[in-house]
């Protein structure tokens, strides 16, 4: 029951009681509500079309002062880009572009590109949100790519934020979760640590799982007698993630995937190509043309997360979208297949690579997870992204400069892919 406002009261420690003016508590109660965002969730649904090919999206909604908000790190997680949020700004980067968003303001910047959103951009619980009404002018301003909303019926399922993290979340809150192995152990097995729908902290289910198994017709998996394309993660005005004004993810990726080569050429029999030896603007569409010169794409990057503590080292393969129906034409079937096959072949030697990474004394999880990758979409060869290390964290940023720890950290890696790549020889 519901009293009129002008009939309030309140006691005082006296026992006296004071009755305030109802047009006051009004005001105050009005100005309450109208400051309350995100009082609840749903779900919105998109189609974005980027190179001939159609993706379905799905973001969860929120509402501020009635304004449905989408977040936009649903869509960017699903589309194979990252957000990098801090309080002053937030770094949006796709398709080698990184645009820069204020909270709180409407511009737009990046290179070349200058607007302005027609709401202004919210920040929610460590979520980028941008109004309904912007979403489709964003993409197309920024990325060039057309992203339209579209009804339920015709999307797939929307991620929830604990099914699907972003790129920039704390590792430990990822799907699959190697932890070290125990004494004794020859052939650890991977522990997978799912986060099931309205499960609590204390309700994961942990199971033992192995690579998966082929499903695809005439799958010959590679060896140490492939080519393998190493392409240090972006470059040039692309510099990825950042620490300060002096710490860019693109130098780290060059110099530490260098040293990668050297080691790899000296201890193995593979042969080596680089997406780029030098600080350059590298197209996503360029490095997949590079890509299907060789057998197999490994990516290097090192990652951000809002989580100062986060730490270890994340394995990447491509997340499949549905199967075709079964009256789709032959095209899409056979692109489908394809992307199908590399992404096996990319699952198992990431698997492989885990777990030798697994037996060395690295600090923090070693997680192999799967999502979108643009860059697979654009090669017709199997490829792996991998970051090794997490810019926010200043244990992290103290060492990852140092000519030693990068050493150290790229004979690790080699040792891993030599075995990973060995078992195929050998089997």
């Amino acid at each position: 029951m519901f009293l009129p406002l002008s009939s309030m009261c309140f006691p005082l420690p006296n026992g006296d009681h004071v009755q305030y003016n109802h047009n006051i508590v009004l005001a105050i109660v009005l100005l309450f509500l109208g400051c309350t965002t995100a009082a609840y969730a749903d779900v919105a649904y998109y189609e974005a079309t980027v190179q001939e090919e159609r993706i379905a999206l799905s973001a969860a909604i929120l509402y501020a002062q009635e304004i449905p908000y989408i977040s936009l790190g649903d869509l960017l997680h699903q589309l194979g880009g990252s957000l990098q949020i801090t309080p002053a700004k937030c770094l949006i980067n796709y398709r080698g572009i990184t645009v820069i968003l204020k909270p709180d303001t409407v511009a737009i910047t990046a290179p070349g590109i200058s607007f302005s959103l027609l709401h202004p951009a919210r920040v929610h619980e460590q979520g980028l949100y941008l109004a309904q009404t912007d979403i489709a002018d964003f993409f197309s301003h920024t990325y060039k790519i057309h992203v339209v909303k579209v009804e339920a019926e015709s999307a797939v399922p929307a991620p929830s934020s604990s099914e699907t993290p972003a790129l920039d979340e704390d590792t430990g809150s990822l799907l699959e979760v190697l932890p070290l192995p125990s004494p004794g152990d020859n052939e650890p097995e991977i522990i997978e640590t799912g986060k099931a729908a309205g499960k609590k902290e204390d309700e994961y289910v942990t199971e033992n799982i192995s690579p998966p198994e082929s499903t695809s017709e005439n799958a010959e998996f590679l060896s140490l007698d492939n080519i393998i394309i190493l392409d240090p993660g972006h470059g040039g005005q692309d510099v990825g993630a950042t620490a300060g004004n002096t710490l860019l993810e693109k130098d780290i990726s060059l110099s530490l995937l260098l040293k990668l080569r050297n080691i790899l050429k000296e201890t193995t029999s593979l042969t080596l190509h680089l997406t780029r030896d030098s600080d350059k603007n590298m197209p996503l569409s360029t490095r997949g043309k590079t890509a299907d010169a060789g057998d197999l794409l490994i990516s290097i990057h090192t990652g951000y997360s809002t989580a100062a503590s986060a730490h270890g080292i994340t394995l990447f393969t491509d997340q499949l979208p549905s199967p075709p129906k079964s009256n789709a034409a032959e095209k899409i079937r056979r692109q489908y297949n394809k992307r199908r096959t590399c992404g096996e072949k990319a699952a198992t030697i990431t698997y492989r690579i885990a777990h030798v990474l697994a037996e060395e004394n690295l600090p923090g999880p070693i997680t192999v997870r799967t999502a979108p990758l643009i860059i697979q979409r654009l090669s017709t060869v199997p490829c792996i992204l991998i970051e090794l290390a997490y810019l926010n964290n200043p244990d992290i940023t103290n060492l990852i400069t140092e000519n030693e720890y990068q050493t150290h950290i790229a004979e690790i890696l080699a040792h891993a892919i030599s075995v990973a790549l060995s078992h195929n020889t050998n089997s």
